[in-house]
């Protein structure tokens, strides 16, 4: 049995000594609220009752409440989940961007159609007209105002009809410029099929350009591209744990190399398809790939990697939604590709005997 005394420090306010510690009871002996050592009370009518028990019981550890503990963890584990999960959604996009390239569609060129002009705006010219001639003719001026607005009508009209025989000798200048230009395309005019092929290689991914043009078989443009290494490819792919769940595995040296000879594929056909559809005229395409590789010595830091001759008929005929881009760049005419290794690394194929595809690399080096 605890012993103890207690004394009033102020109205409605006691504090108790006991030998468990000091506890203060404040409030009217009918709602007494109890605080201190001990669990805090509240006296009424029908007994003390218990107002909370300590969070540091021993069941549960001091600190953090458990259930923001169990939140933070679930935070922790589901901020992790997304980030795997958007690593594992832009290699997947690298992937298609690299292996799709040529699937993509480039309209065929057509002879530009100029729009006619518009007709000038009648109204908004005898406006204007109106309001010049009536300046400074008093509103009773009657006659004076009626003639100047049949003037002023006149002067519209006429000024209109200058207009549009303006805006129709344009329009048929510009036409007979666009006729110009679609004639020496269709012909293959060496300078006008150039401008269309730059043109039409401005935005590409990687760098391309026209670099000669001849006849042989039919005519033919030659184009140059710079490509990059094997370190364009993501080092990770997309894989499944044992679980079933999306993750990512280290790719081998093969399977990078085989991803990598994809998108050089994938790249040099939408290289020709592109060409052959701004260009009209020609009747065939021929491609020389060369590598920037910063990393290798003066002597590689630029190579020719591949070298091929894409006929429009042999080209037209192709299954663009479901080809094989490696094969494709195999099976077309003239092709040199050089793979080593169990590793099929691309290399540098061999110009000794290619005195034109040296001439072109030739070229790259000059102008990079």
């Amino acid at each position: 049995m605890g012993i103890g005394m207690s004394f009033k420090v102020a109205p409605g306010i006691r504090i108790r000594a006991t030998s468990r510690g000091l506890r203060t009871s404040i409030g009217p002996r009918a709602a007494r609220i109890h605080v201190g050592a001990g669990r805090p009370t509240v006296s009424t009518g029908a007994g003390p009752v218990t107002l909370w028990t300590p969070l540091t019981s021993s069941r549960r550890p001091a600190g953090r409440p458990r259930g923001q503990a169990a939140s933070l963890a679930a935070y922790q584990r589901q901020a992790a989940a997304d980030e795997r999960a958007e690593q594992i959604a832009q290699v997947q996009q690298t992937e298609n961007a690299l292996r799709t390239l040529h699937r993509e569609a480039f309209p065929a060129a057509q002879r530009m159609i100029v729009p006619p002009p518009r007709p000038p705006d009648l109204a908004a010219l005898t406006a204007r007209h109106t309001a010049a001639a009536l300046a400074g003719i008093s509103i009773f001026a009657r006659t004076r105002r009626r003639d100047a607005k049949a003037a002023a009508s006149a002067a519209a009209h006429a000024e209109a009809d200058m207009l549009w025989q303006q805006a129709c000798a344009r329009q048929a200048e510009a036409q007979r410029q666009a006729d110009a230009y679609w004639q020496a395309l269709e012909a293959n005019d060496p300078d006008t099929v150039h401008d269309a092929l730059e043109r039409a290689f401005e935005d590409n991914q990687w760098p391309a350009t026209s670099v000669g043009h001849g006849t042989e078989d039919g005519v033919f443009a030659s184009v140059a591209m710079l490509f990059g290494t094997a370190e364009m490819v993501p080092e990770r792919k997309p894989a499944l744990t044992p679980g079933g769940k999306p993750t990512l595995h280290k790719r081998t040296k093969t399977e990078r190399n085989e991803l990598y000879a994809e998108a050089l594929g994938s790249t040099v056909l939408a290289t020709v398809k592109e060409a052959l559809a701004v260009a009209p005229g020609l009747s065939a395409v021929h491609v020389v790939v060369v590598r920037k590789d910063p990393q290798a010595g003066a002597d590689k830091y630029l190579e020719v990697i591949y070298a091929g001759r894409f006929p429009r008929a042999w080209t037209d005929s192709l299954p663009w939604a479901t080809l094989d881009p490696v094969e494709t760049l195999l099976r077309a005419p003239d092709a040199k590709l050089t793979q080593r290794g169990t590793a099929h690394d691309i290399a540098g194929i061999d110009l000794s005997d290619e005195p034109g595809i040296s001439e072109v690399l030739a070229l790259m080096r000059s102008a990079l």
